[in-house]
């Protein structure tokens, strides 16, 4: 049984998110809180495997409450859910080691989906924050639009780069590409060259600031 914590400050809401967690086979939500301070505390003597955090609890910040928990070590899963978002909140998230960025008007199988996700090692972005990372279209030639500063990568490549977003291991995304796995991290290390990043994550989040995803 996953046991998953869930910090929300509105009543409906949390009933709503602790229901579509619920409905999820082999999911149970052990501990619940609306504060900021309550979040690491409940987790740990609840020994949560993953914490969905709204970012806005009773005015103070659920970000920060989920990146202390990313922090302590213990490899309890952060995920956040919130109203809005923007490009420099939900990327200073994932870069501080949370496993996921959902909005509320995300559908109730997306928090269950993101939980086993987050426990595979794989990032969740909804699509409505894809939305919000997608860069400023610029026009091109004749009027086509084009986004900004794209990189340019081989076809391949870009096919890597979406099975990273994925979460797909190495191995996993040799067979889908039928390559080798010393093939696969070859094209994965030139991606990376061209975005100009070292990590996966960095990869996901180049990738959506470049439109490639």
């Amino acid at each position: 049984m996953i046991r998953v914590l869930v910090a929300e400050d509105h009543p409906i809401v949390l009933r709503g998110i602790v229901e579509a967690i619920e409905r999820h086979r082999g999911m149970a939500v052990v501990r619940t809180c609306q504060e900021e301070h309550e979040v690491v505390a409940e987790a740990v003597t609840g020994m949560v495997q993953v914490a969905v955090i709204d970012i806005d609890l009773r005015g103070s910040d659920g970000a920060r409450a989920a990146r202390e928990l990313v922090s302590m070590g213990a490899g309890i899963k952060a995920i956040l859910i919130s109203a809005t978002a923007d490009r420099e909140l939900v990327e200073s998230n994932l870069a501080a080691g949370c496993s996921g960025f959902l909005l509320k008007t995300d559908g109730d199988s997306d928090i269950p989906a993101a939980i086993t996700r987050a426990l595979g090692g794989r990032i969740t972005i909804s699509s409505g924050v894809r939305t919000i990372l997608r860069p400023t279209p610029a026009r091109g030639i004749r009027g086509v639009e084009r986004p900004v500063g794209q990189p340019v990568l081989t076809q391949r490549e870009h096919d890597v780069v979406r099975l990273v977003a994925e979460g797909k291991s190495t191995e996993a995304m040799a067979d889908e590409l039928h390559l080798t796995a010393n093939t696969v991290r070859s094209y994965l290390q030139s991606a990376m060259r061209k975005l100009n990043v070292h990590s996966r994550v960095q990869v996901l989040l180049a990738a959506q600031r470049s439109g490639l995803l």
